[in-house]
């Protein structure tokens, strides 16, 4: 007979006993109450990101990540981080705010030509950062909305100058289908029942074909687009903003031509004033004698200053960059076709130029005005 040990007996009588205590007196836990403890929302704040219920719908979070997005869509998203740091006294509470769109490699970015289509959203954060101050962040992000409103467009006009209080125009239609414009002739929309006066306003079109050597452009004079007449169809982008910043507005509006499509043909002019002493002042001179540039052929000016060795200190500035573009050197270089969004829109711009006499130590300004037409 083999020998048992009573060692073994009573671990398993032992084992035996806490399994029947288990079984008969702990219920199991309840999914809810899990998903409700303290420790498992901590950390699904920490490891994924948080997505607001304003969002689009059927969006899926992740680490870092939002995918799900409609390849054919175009998004904007909204950023709210929420800082707390508790003192002695109280919890202090900031909050941030930002708007940008979605990039065609799902990357955020600031500048609406910049956008694209995607199905996921990478390099986010997650809800929680912990740390001090505790930071957590939530996005919203929403794909551009049909333009809803009745609009207006007039047709085949040389150019908006000849649009009067009289000017026949017509309703546009909801199939978004419209004959294309007689050859040299554009089309006009009329953007008067979106726009407010105390709100900005951005418009691009996405190129549908950026392997072609014509890119679609577009101007806005006040409410009064230009309608591209480079593709059959095509996307028009539309952005509004309040005082603030904050985007108010995000919609989209697809035209399709019916018939012959033409280039935009567009031609810049510019011409070149100075301000400052006339002695000593800046010899300002371009890469280009007849002071035109069209769209797809001489798309870079290159401004120089001839007496340069006079001078010891050069910064230029642009109005549409802001900050100073180049410091310390003699020469300028606009190009236009990297830059074209920026100047698609009929107007003036202006690039400043300030550079600081070497003998006098006096500083020295110069004003470039470039006038954007089209013809």
């Amino acid at each position: 007979m083999r020998k048992i040990s009573l060692r073994n007996v009573l671990f398993s009588i032992f084992a035996g006993f806490t399994a029947f205590f288990i079984n008969s007196c702990m219920e199991p836990p309840n999914f809810n109450d899990f998903l409700n403890d303290e420790d498992v929302q901590d950390k699904l704040e920490r490891d994924r990101v948080n997505l607001t219920s304003v969002s689009d719908a059927g969006l899926i979070i992740g680490d870092k990540r939002i995918s799900g997005l409609n390849p054919n869509k175009y998004y904007m998203i909204k950023t709210e981080k929420e800082e707390l740091k508790e003192t002695e006294e109280e919890i202090e509470k900031k909050t941030i705010k930002e708007f940008g769109f979605i990039s065609k490699d799902g990357r955020i970015v600031t500048k609406l030509e910049d956008i694209g289509k995607t199905t996921v959203i990478t390099h986010l954060s997650n809800g929680k950062i912990s740390g001090t101050p505790v930071v957590y962040t939530a996005y919203t992000v929403n794909s551009a909305t049909p333009m809803t409103a009745q609009l207006y467009y007039y047709e085949n006009l040389n150019d908006d100058k000849e649009i009067k209080e009289d000017t026949p125009k017509k309703p546009f239609p909801a199939n978004h289908t419209i004959s294309a414009s007689e050859e040299g002739k554009f089309h006009f929309l009329d953007l008067g029942s979106l726009i407010k006066e105390d709100h900005k306003y951005e418009i691009f079109i996405p190129d549908p074909n950026p392997n072609d050597e014509v890119s679609p452009v577009s101007f806005l004079t006040k409410n009064i687009l230009r309608m591209s007449r480079t593709y059959l169809s095509l996307d028009y982008l539309f952005v509004e903003r309040n005082n603030d910043g904050d985007i108010t507005n995000f919609r989209i509006l697809t035209v399709n031509l019916q018939g012959k499509t033409q280039e935009d043909g567009t031609i810049i002019q510019f011409s070149i004033t100075y301000s400052g002493s006339i002695d000593n002042q800046l010899e300002i001179t371009s890469d280009n004698d007849n002071n035109e540039y069209t769209q797809d052929t001489n798309t870079t000016i290159t401004f120089q200053i001839e007496n340069h060795d006079a001078y010891s200190y050069i910064s230029w500035y642009t109005d549409v960059d802001g900050p100073t573009t180049t410091i310390g050197t003699d020469s300028f270089t606009m190009n236009f076709k990297n830059n074209w969004p920026d100047y698609q829109i009929i107007g003036t711009y202006i690039i400043y130029v300030i550079a600081k006499h070497s003998v006098s130590g006096e500083f020295y300004e110069a004003v470039i005005t470039i006038t954007v037409k089209a013809e």
